[in-house]
């Protein structure tokens, strides 16, 4: 097959081309197949048009997500600001239609700080929350029973005393 240089924008063209076509179903080979012909080149070109589909969609996923997270973590230093100062905040909702704007003011709110600190950390994977797990009859259901029967004696006690 004679070989036609490609620049760069016929080929991105064809790597989205590529894309589109592995997003219909469409198997490598069956690709290979239709493109070869109809771009009029070799096969090993296109499984690089392939391979370049699957590194783009892999960029645009880690794109993405950092802007996610970037997004999700602005807005909690933005809470968390406010929440340290007590500033005014500004809720605004859509109640039957009509979009109502709600003006608090806070004090300062150091356990919202807290919680909203803890919730940075968990999106940065520095907090791991520590969950008592074991199997049946382990240390932490008998600890959940004798806590249990402590509050039922104290209610106990504490009803009879009246």
């Amino acid at each position: 097959m004679p070989e036609k240089e490609a620049g760069k924008q016929q080929m991105e063209e064809r790597v989205l081309e590529i894309s589109r076509q592995l997003l219909r179903g469409y198997s490598n080979k069956k690709i290979c197949q239709m493109m070869s012909v109809e771009w009029e080149v070799s096969i090993r070109q296109i499984n690089r048009y392939i391979s370049k589909a699957y590194t783009m969609w892999r960029k645009e996923y880690k794109r993405r997500l950092r802007a996610g997270l970037n997004y999700h973590m602005a807005m909690r230093m933005k809470l968390y600001e406010e929440a340290y100062k007590g500033n005014t905040i500004k809720i605004t909702k859509i109640t039957k239609g009509k979009m109502v704007t709600i003006e608090k003011t806070e004090d300062q709110d150091f356990r919202l700080c807290l919680e909203i600190a803890k919730d940075i950390a968990k999106l940065e994977g520095l907090y791991i929350e520590r969950q008592e797990v074991g199997p049946p009859g382990s240390f932490a259901e008998w600890v959940k029973a004798v806590k249990e029967e402590k509050e039922r004696r104290r209610r106990k006690n504490s009803s009879s005393n009246r």
